[in-house]
This record gives structure tokens, C-alpha cells and sequence, in this order.
């Protein structure tokens, strides 16, 4: 079980805050394999600090006087639910998976006109080996490790490509990443 609040707020005028309640079940398929599934639900609050905004129509042309705002004011934004889920297959070298963000394609419009927000598609594959699994012998070599990871994400014409490898000597470890749009 986890419950995970974030928010982010942008230059103090736009803000989203998202609320989400999560369920995770592991199970064990054979001696050696395993499966983690997940559901998350939650509700994404969206809006605008009107306040903090000058459109062009507010200013005296003449006088460069800010005058009062004829916009229409959201000033409680926008409450919607969220749903997402993911599974995770998994032994003792490697691991892959799948998770599935804003299945509802919530609408996050704050003028009332349709806006579905596309779902968020994220796969990932990877692996952790010891250098004592490819060499049998040596006490160096049985903590040191190498873990090589790809990860593809996909949400609507966004497409981010991350691979990258991290290496390490028992709990320390570096790593190196490279992105692809």
C-alpha cells in the first residue's frame, strides 16, 4: 500500500497537485520468477492563479494603467480522478515491465473545452550481474556488479528513449544514462 502527493507549481500561476492511493501485489510464479502487479487511483487538481496574470486587454494603451481583468476566473480549478496501473516480471538477473499512467485520459481543460489527456506508456527491461556470475573465481569479483537498463516512454507524440548501465562495488555505484527524443 502507498499513498503519493505531489505538486508542482509553475512561475506561481499554474499549479497541479495530484493525490494517488496505490495497491501492489507480488507473487511468486515459479521458484525463481516473480511477478509485482500495481493499481494506482487518484485525483489530480489543476488550476490557475489568476491573480498573478496581466492579458493584454488589462492595460490602458494611453496610460499603461492595469485595469480590472475581463477573462473568465477559475480561481478553484479543476478536480479530476486518475487511474494507472503496472506489472513487473522478475528473477534474480533480470527484470522487465510494464505500466499504463492516466488510463482514463482524464480532461485537464481549465476553460471547460475538451483536453483528454493521452495515456502514459512506460516499458522497461534490465538486468543485474555480478562479475562472479560470468567468473568464478576471485573475492573482487563477487561484489562487483553491472546492471544495464532500458526504458522507452511513450505519452501521446512523446517519445523518450533512456538506456543506461550502472556499475558498482557492493553498496557504491556510479552510472552512466543517455536520452533519446
Amino acid at each position: 500500500l502507498g499513498i503519493l502527493f505531489t505538486r508542482d507549481m509553475q512561475a506561481n500561476i499554474l499549479n497541479t497537485s495530484l493525490l494517488t492511493g496505490a495497491y501492489s501485489l507480488h507473487l511468486q510464479l515459479t521458484s525463481n520468477l516473480f511477478m509485482n502487479l500495481g493499481i494506482g487511483a487518484g485525483l489530480i487538481n489543476k488550476g490557475i492563479q489568476w491573480n498573478n496574470l496581466i492579458f493584454s486587454d488589462q492595460i490602458n494603451k494611453l496610460t499603461g494603467e492595469v485595469l480590472q481583468m475581463n477573462e473568465q476566473n477559475l480561481d478553484g480549478g479543476i478536480w479530476v480522478p486518475n487511474f494507472s496501473a503496472g506489472m513487473l516480471l522478475f528473477n534474480s538477473r533480470i527484470f522487465g515491465g510494464f505500466a499504463m499512467h492516466h488510463l482514463n485520459r482524464p480532461n485537464l481543460s481549465l476553460m471547460g473545452n475538451r483536453l483528454r489527456t493521452p495515456v502514459h506508456y512506460i516499458a522497461t527491461i534490465g538486468g543485474y550481474f555480478s562479475l562472479e556470475d560470468i567468473f568464478s573465481t576471485g573475492i573482487v569479483r563477487e561484489n562487483f556488479f553491472v546492471s544495464p537498463n532500458i526504458i522507452l516512454s511513450i505519452h501521446g507524440v512523446n517519445e523518450l528513449l533512456s538506456y543506461g548501465v550502472h556499475f558498482g562495488l557492493k553498496q557504491v555505484f556510479a552510472g552512466i544514462w543517455m536520452r533519446q527524443d
